[in-house]
Parts: C-alpha cells; structure tokens; sequence
C-alpha cells in the first residue's frame, strides 16, 4: 500500500505569539503573503483569499480549539499544501455554517491546492485533526514551529 504524502511543510507553519485578537483578514494577508514567499502560491493568492473568504466563510467551532480553513479558488497555486497558522491569541472569522455568527480561531490550516480533486481528501483530513482533541491539545502545546510541523506530518 502506497504512503499518503503529507501536504504539510516545515515551511509553512507559523506561531503569532502575540496574546491578542486578530481579524480573519490580517491573518488572510499574513498567510497569504507566506504562501507566495514561498513559492507554494502565486501573488494572486492573497486576495483571492480574501475574496472567497468574503462569499464562503471557512470559520468552525470545533473543540477544544476552534478553527478556519482558509483556501482560494483554483488556479492561484504553484504546488499543493496546507499552511498552519497557531495563534496565541485568535483570529474573527465567519462561521461555515452560520455567517452571522464569528468563530474565535485558534488555528488556521491554509489550503493551498493546485489539483481539485485533492479538495475533498483535504478538508478531511483537517476535519480529521481538528476533531482529535489530543493532537490539538499537544498543537497548542508545542514550543516551536518545527514540534509542530512533526506532530502533524508523522500523524496517521
């Protein structure tokens, strides 16, 4: 049987230690930016971002730690991944479900997709962490960007 590749990259995770609360949007242009810096998205990706975000919000209350799951429609990546934001503090998004009602995320997984047909497999698998209340707990833990990229490339 073939080993799943994680779409996860040293990379792409990132600690905003500052113990305050972000708009989804700064986020969206932090992320963004990091995505094309490093070569995973092309410029368009930032505010493209931004503007499916506007239409379709990505916020989940999942427990312990809710979520958003930012991602742009296709064509603006160079090569698939997911970007992880851990926030000390947390950022406003709409929720998925109910856009009138904001999510507090604590964590961003950032799609970045160059095939559609990963989409589905994605979205599951961050579902899939979002809902391993261990494995946030020990994400929330973690001291540094790389504990954090191991915990999530070396699950499953």
């Amino acid at each position: 049987m073939e080993e799943k590749k994680s779409l996860f990259r040293k990379d792409a995770v990132f600690f905003l230690d500052q113990e305050k609360q972000y708009e989804g949007e700064d986020i969206l242009h932090f992320i963004g930016k990091r995505m094309a810096e490093k070569g995973y998205a092309k410029e368009s990706f930032e505010q493209a971002l931004i503007e499916r975000e506007k239409k379709f919000p990505t916020g989940l209350q999942t427990a312990p730690y809710p979520i958003a799951i930012p991602h742009a429609d296709m064509g603006h990546a160079n090569a698939s991944c997911i970007g992880v934001v851990r926030l000390r503090g947390s950022a406003c998004f709409s929720d998925m479900v109910e856009p009138d009602k904001k999510v507090h995320a604590k964590f961003i997984f950032c799609i970045v997709l160059s095939k559609k047909e990963q989409q589905t497999d994605i979205l599951q698998e961050v579902m899939q962490i979002a809902a391993d209340e261990e494995l946030m707990e020990k994400m929330e833990q973690a001291r540094t960007e790389e504990e954090l990229y191991d915990m999530l490339s070396k699950r499953g």
